[in-house]
């Protein structure tokens, strides 16, 4: 296995005073601050809000009247299938 050399980060093409880089570090601590206190604030709203409520169940019987079913998308394609597996069963006979 040959070993391969590390790569060697180039030399910057500028000289930075490191006075004016360290500039930014401030904005970034106010950056930081608005973010912790929003997520605070949204958890103490959160908190405040009512729990959410389970969908209410109807009243009465419900078995009282049968269910007559409509018409669905896929019973054409049911009554379909049924007569063509009667013209292969036909078709198999013959």
């Amino acid at each position: 296995m040959n070993p391969q050399p590390s790569a060697q980060l180039a030399r910057p093409s500028e000289c930075i005073p490191a006075e004016e880089a360290a500039l930014v570090r401030p904005y970034y601590l106010l950056h930081e601050d608005e973010q912790r206190h929003e997520a605070e604030r949204a958890r103490a709203e959160a908190a405040t809000r009512p729990p959410l409520s389970r969908p209410c169940r109807p009243h009465g019987d419900l078995l009282d009247r049968p269910l007559v079913p409509a018409p669905g998308e896929f019973d054409e394609l049911a009554a379909l299938i049924r007569v063509w597996q009667r013209q292969r069963r036909r078709a198999t006979v013959a």
